[in-house]
């Protein structure tokens, strides 16, 4: 099984296909569809052999014009991120393979440590930010483990500052 695939319903309205290197988010959003698969630092949750499916499913993409997005069912950008640099990893293999990519995160500043990537990636890529709530009191209490609403328009603004679409 291709661990890059097209989503299904409403979800292929953001993308043609995704992937979900991480199974599961440490955010802890009290409304996320995949709370069941929530993880925490001791147990990173990767998708099984995930690294070998992603390079195989880059080299086969290499050329195409199909978005892929990170992710639908985590957070590319979680905590663990900056432990595992998991995301950093896909990047790496999406980049040579020329992979149209897209990044959706609530975790924000983290993500601006792969800035030099993202921008190497050209218009091949946009990195976003959700934004569920503006206000901070509200976020903090439905996303705890989130970045609050004012780092993800910082990191927004960071990105459109170096060039990165978003």
């Amino acid at each position: 099984m291709k661990i890059i695939y097209p989503p299904k319903g409403r979800a292929r309205e953001y993308s043609p296909l995704a992937l979900n290197h991480y199974l599961g988010c440490d955010h802890d959003c009290d409304y996320c569809f995949n709370k069941m698969r929530t993880y925490h630092t001791n147990n990173p949750y990767l998708a099984p052999n995930w690294l070998k499916r992603v390079l195989a499913d880059a080299k086969a993409l290499s050329g195409k014009h199909d978005q892929v997005l990170l992710c639908f069912c985590s957070d590319p950008y979680c905590k663990f991120e900056m432990i595992h640099h998991a995301t950093r990893q896909v990047l790496n293999m999406f980049l040579p393979n020329q992979v149209p990519t897209a990044v959706l995160t609530k975790g924000c500043l983290n993500c601006l440590d792969d800035l030099e990537l993202f921008q190497a990636f050209g218009d091949k890529i946009k990195v976003g930010a959700t934004l569920t709530f503006t206000n901070k009191t509200h976020s903090l209490h439905y996303e705890p483990g989130a970045a609050v609403p004012a780092d993800r328009f910082e990191m927004l603004k960071v990105l459109h500052d170096n060039g990165v679409r978003n």
